[in-house]
């Protein structure tokens, strides 16, 4: 599902949708987002890996 400010949304599992084609998966069940340079830890962390800062929403 596309929101009214363009992110997509999982609707199975509610969240945010990531494209395959972009995404690296870690060993440690976190993921890199090389699209959007956004480094998403297992815990759900979010890190912006262009400056290393946390993402908080």
């Amino acid at each position: 599902m596309t929101m009214a400010n363009g992110t997509q949304v999982d609707t199975t599992t509610g969240l945010q949708y990531h494209d395959p084609s972009s995404t690296i998966r870690m060993a440690n069940g976190a993921y890199l987002d090389t699209k959007n340079n956004i480094l998403t830890m297992s815990d759900g962390t979010r890190i912006d890996s262009s400056t290393g800062v946390a993402i908080t929403t």
